[in-house]
């Protein structure tokens, strides 16, 4: 294939799939393994040029250790520049990513009754600006990814200085981009074995820009490959990327099927030939173990909907991915309107809604806490009769990874995550920890909270004060939880009933075997048994009804008027006198018949302030409750008023007051010590002997 122009380097390009096909081409141009830096070659005189404008470039690029969290910025990073793209047109700049898709696009915020779940994008094509695309590489576990945006695109001349720059910042000042350090996507460059780059300028679509990135040795006198893409001079004698005038649309994929996004007008495709998609390269769906599930749990809460497409098989499989939140209230939607199984067989059991807490180095209550109970259930066949039943699953997998139940987000994208043992540790409940999801939303943090937690990279959390007091504050409020101790013991009753059965089946394979031996004949239907013309006997059939009466919420929501009346207001507990000891917490809690609209105007005060709030949780149902605790220098006797108003909109204010006295810190109470085991004596008894009361006293 001989390749005389730039454009026709292009569509060859476009075309590949494979790293083979891409070496042919670059070998094709007149690129040879020890070309080295900025020596053009071939024909169309083009280069490799270092990624970053550095050399040293392949410690910075290789930081990330999973493929997954680098082609989640990526994807993060196509959101931006559909964000970007709006803003070129509007006069506004909002002061958030959050606000911009409101103010903009119309999105829902994310809270307890609202969000992505609630928002028909697919009016505005909102689900169409980004996508994920799966095609073959010729290798089962690297597929090879693209990821597509239809957002404001790049010049030729821009692409040194934006999508192939390293921490350059380029997005710092853009307080409604989620992005900050120009550095994310660069890192699935370690996961694949070339890129290929393509973009239209949303101002000048017309123009079609391109490169490709690669590994490169820079030679024997250097300790570190290079990452570089293809680049050449333009007029000015500085570094750019190929380029060519078309006047319509770019077809991306020669599929015989329509797809959802297939011409690009404005954007940029990014293709990762062959990347390792380690555990989650499977076909995509609900389940663990591809791309789907994976994006879902990494994305928890995106800014708006994106595509996955999959055309690694004749059929092609297009998808939505709207994050596990929204999957997780549209579930809970589901059950407020019947108890019925959905299509994933999975019941919603729970819902608390979003708690502010307060965590270390925080000046109020800025972190998010809300949490899910979601049973699932796995159709099986019984191993007795052959009857199809449901069977209980390790729910949380479908939304969360594995073991890992707790999700911290920054404007809706997992920036880490808490395992079921850093959570629920000597809380008792181990059984509903299987079926819990919890979401902890630090989009509202200040910045001093949010660098002491996240790593830039995003693959984990920092160790310190900040992540001890969330976990400390999460652990109180699950442990307060009266309806997670409840479905904690329905569980444990339900296991118990199962092992139950288990053993009853157990012992009825065994009489019928006995019985066999017996002379007797088991029935066509299955296990039953009969002999001779006797009638037949049939096995107990197994509960096949997947969707046990859901727990009740533990107090139910009081009469409340239209806002903005309010009549009542008074704290319900403690009655008389907060009793705080030292280095412990105590709940506050207010009734109300004022609507929830009022919670953003009811106040807590402390008088002298010696407590401050550790968690609060929101207005609802006529009731508002907060977690508070002594701070550094409080002592032993002192004492003093919470004071609590709620304060109309004519500014007439409701106030309930409450002493308090701050007491000793309550002694943990000290290990007790376990007994010792006796010496004792082993006697052989035959079933036959009438010698029991050698061993064991008289025992009637």
């Amino acid at each position: 294939m001989a390749i005389n122009s730039i454009q026709e380097l292009f569509t060859q390009l476009l075309k590949s799939t494979t790293a083979q096909q891409l070496t042919d081409i670059l070998s094709e141009i007149g690129d040879v393994n020890d070309i080295g830096l900025d020596r053009p070659f071939g024909n169309l005189q083009l280069h490799w040029h270092a990624y970053g404008n550095k050399t040293s470039n392949y410690s910075t690029i290789g930081l990330a250790s999973k493929p997954g969290r680098s082609l989640t910025e990526r994807i993060t990073n196509s959101i931006d520049a559909v964000i970007d793209a709006h803003a070129l047109a509007v006069g506004t700049s909002p002061t958030s990513p959050q606000s911009a898709v409101q103010e903009w696009f119309g999105r829902p915020f994310s809270n307890s009754d609202n969000g992505l779940f609630n928002w028909k994008y697919n009016e505005g094509g909102y689900d169409r600006k980004v996508a994920v695309v799966l095609t073959e590489s010729g290798k089962k576990e690297a597929p090879t990814v693209d990821t597509i945006d239809f957002g404001v695109g790049i010049l030729a001349d821009s692409f040194p200085s934006t999508i192939l720059s390293l921490q350059e910042g380029n997005k710092i000042k853009k307080k409604y981009l989620v992005g900050a350090f120009g550095q994310g996507g660069s890192s699935t460059l370690a996961f694949c074995e070339y890129v290929f780059i393509l973009s239209k300028n949303v101002q000048n679509p017309n123009i079609v820009s391109f490169t490709v990135v690669k590994e490169i040795s820079l030679g024997e006198e250097y300790k570190e490959n290079c990452y570089a893409y293809l680049a050449l001079k333009n007029e000015n004698n500085e570094q750019t990327v190929p380029s060519f005038t078309i006047n319509e649309p770019i077809k991306l994929y020669d599929s015989q099927e329509s797809l959802r996004m297939n011409e690009l007008q404005n954007g940029t495709l990014i293709r990762h030939f062959a990347f390792r998609l380690t555990g989650i390269f499977g076909q995509i769906g609900p389940r663990e173990g591809n791309l789907y599930h994976y994006l879902h749990m990494s994305l928890f809460d995106p800014l708006i909907p994106f595509q996955i497409i999959d055309l690694r098989k004749l059929k092609v499989n297009q998808q939505i991915c709207t994050g596990s939140r929204n999957r997780l209230m549209k579930l809970k939607a589901k059950a407020e309107e019947n108890s019925e199984l959905d299509s994933s067989n999975s019941v919603h059991k729970l819902y608390r809604p979003f708690v502010y807490i307060k965590p270390h180095g925080a000046p109020t209550p800025c972190i998010k806490i809300e949490y899910w109970v979601v049973f699932n259930y796995e159709k099986k066949n019984h191993k007795i009769t052959g009857e199809e039943y449901y069977d209980l699953r390790e729910s949380n997998t479908l939304y969360v990874q594995k073991k890992h139940i707790a999700v911290l987000t920054l404007n809706g994208q997992n920036q880490g995550e808490l395992t079921t043992s850093q959570v629920t540790k000597d809380l008792d409940l181990d059984s509903v920890a299987k079926h819990l999801i919890i979401h902890i939303d630090v989009t509202d943090a200040p910045n001093n909270v949010r660098r002491q937690l996240f790593t830039t990279n995003r693959e984990q959390l920092k160790d310190g004060d900040v992540l001890e007091s969330i976990k400390e504050e999460l652990r109180r409020i699950l442990k307060d939880d009266t309806a997670l101790a409840a479905i904690e013991k329905e569980l444990q009753d339900m296991a118990i009933r199962q092992v139950t059965a288990a053993t009853d089946d157990e012992v009825k394979r065994q009489i019928v075997k006995l019985l066999q031996e017996a002379g007797f004949t088991p029935s066509a239907e299955g296990d039953a048994i009969r002999k001779g013309g006797d009638a037949e006997m049939p096995d107990p059939q197994p509960n096949s009804n997947p969707n046990p009466p859901r727990v009740p919420d533990p107090i139910y929501p009081l009469i409340t008027l239209p806002y903005p009346d309010v009549n009542k207001f008074e704290i319900v507990s403690p009655l008389e006198i907060a009793k705080i000891h030292l280095g412990k917490t105590l709940l506050i809690r207010v009734e109300t018949d004022g609507d929830s609209q009022f919670d953003n105007d009811i106040r807590i005060k402390f008088t002298p302030e010696i407590l401050d709030i550790s968690s609060v949780w929101p207005l609802e149902g006529g009731r508002k409750k907060w977690r508070i605790k002594t701070i550094e220098g409080a002592k032993i006797g002192n004492n003093g008023m919470i004071s609590i108003t709620l304060t109309k909109p004519n500014g007439e204010q409701l106030k309930a007051d409450l002493p308090f006295e701050v007491l000793a810190q309550i002694e943990k109470p000290s290990k007790e010590e376990r007994g010792h085991i006796p010496d004792f004596e082993v006697l052989a008894i035959s079933p036959g002997d009438d010698n029991w009361s050698s061993v064991w006293d008289d025992i009637p």
